[in-house]
């Protein structure tokens, strides 16, 4: 399998990125609210614009908590499309084209992988969730989660309608019927999935390269088309 470069780092930058953050908040905690805290109860003074300080230091700690629970999901996120790239690097072969982390001009939201071949463009979502995890149609639950959680179902159709979008307004690629379709993957093995009437195919990691392999488009992406779809693509990644 081979590897488009030009593919942005998305995941990576936002794990280190909320990690910086919450490090940051420890700091200041630490340094501009603790020792201060710690003299002002030696010195047994307490009034009002104690208290308002006290309220103030909770800030920081706040920090903490909400970046490091972000530099989870984003750690988490990067270890499945780790999982998933390494495995596809070992099953494919080179006809193959495999993009990570695509980010759009305008956009929030990165599509997580996605693979060119002979049958087709293959836009992945990847989970790396475990637990409990409930879906009917689109609507998703996870065990330890109240109510429930952004549907990554709606994600991958959201990513395939870009990425038919691009590949459709495409001059380039006007003379043909590129064939694109989504697929959502749990790379966690201890995902216990429950699933009722989903909207979009969903496969765990180890069924992803034979679900690949095996799946028919009506029209063949021959030659140098597959780097070309990439290219494509890839000229709309920030």
């Amino acid at each position: 399998m081979r590897k488009l470069n030009g593919s942005s780092n998305y995941l990576r930058n936002q794990t280190w990125k909320n990690l910086a953050k919450a490090t940051l908040c420890l700091v200041v905690f630490g340094f501009v609210v603790l020792q201060p805290t710690v003299n002002m109860f030696l010195r047994f003074r307490f009034g009002f614009l104690e208290a308002a300080f006290l309220l103030f230091s909770l800030v920081p700690l706040v920090g903490v908590y909400f970046f490091l629970g972000k530099y989870r999901s984003y750690k988490g996120g990067l270890d499945g499309e780790k999982r998933v790239a390494k495995l596809l690097s070992s099953a494919l072969n080179n006809d193959y084209y495999l993009l990570s982390g695509v980010t759009f001009k305008h956009s929030r939201s990165d599509v997580d992988q996605i693979v060119i071949g002979p049958n087709g463009v293959f836009v992945i979502e990847t989970k790396n969730w475990s637990g409990k995890i409930s879906c009917n149609g689109d609507d998703w639950q996870r065990k330890r989660k109240r109510g429930s959680v952004s549907s990554p179902s709606k994600q991958l159709k959201r990513n395939v309608s870009k990425i038919k979008t691009i590949v459709n307004r495409s001059q380039a690629l006007k003379p043909f019927q590129v064939p694109v379709e989504g697929v959502l993957v749990f790379a966690n093995k201890n995902a216990d999935l429950h699933l009722k009437k989903p909207t979009v195919p969903i496969v765990r990691l180890n069924e992803l390269p034979r679900y690949l392999m095996q799946s028919k488009s009506k029209q063949r992406l021959a030659g140098k088309l597959p780097s070309l779809v990439g290219e494509e693509i890839l000229k709309e990644n920030r």
